[in-house]
């Protein structure tokens, strides 16, 4: 547990990292959410995609989508606002892809697919937790692939991937 925790740790930016834990202090009623939402985001993933979802993915661009939209749902019930739950979702994950190391067009990708899970969010907010998942699994069959990062201007409501599924 503690190598997989080190391992982990060195792969990200130093900078962005301690950016990331100060706004976590700052906001300490906000940690237990946004740490609930990685993992109950994580467990979903894992069941309805196995470990494809690690890949880059449509299975990935729903995990980021549904990361962002349960970040937010979850923060919401802290902060009482949709709309700051919203920010403060798009904060995090924009951080965290700051922290993490990706290539840029993989990069580009996790943060727009972030950003199609803050708009479901922000336009379904009342809307039953297995409606969205539906919504956002259906999103995600109807992603599309890009291969450049400017390409991603065309499909500002649409998840988007970069590799097919291995046949």
């Amino acid at each position: 547990m503690i190598k997989k925790v080190w391992t982990r740790l060195k792969g990200m930016q130093p900078g962005p990292l301690v950016r990331l834990l100060f706004l976590l202090l700052l906001h300490p009623f906000r940690i237990q959410p946004t740490m609930r939402s990685s993992k109950e985001t994580m467990a979903l993933c894992d069941r309805l995609y196995g470990s494809t979802h690690h890949l880059t993915n449509k299975a990935n661009a729903f995990r980021h989508a549904y990361w962002n939209y349960k970040m937010a749902k979850n923060c919401q019930k802290t902060i009482k606002n949709g709309k700051k739950a919203a920010k403060w979702a798009q904060k995090v994950t924009d951080l965290y892809e700051d922290v993490s190391i990706n290539k840029p067009l993989e990069r580009a990708m996790d943060l727009h697919n972030n950003k199609v899970g803050i708009a479901v969010f922000l336009d379904r907010m009342e809307q039953k937790e297995a409606e969205i998942v539906q919504l956002l699994t259906e999103m995600a069959q109807k992603a599309i692939k890009i291969d450049q990062i400017e390409i991603l201007a065309r499909y500002p409501n649409e998840m988007v991937y970069l590799i097919d599924d291995p046949a």
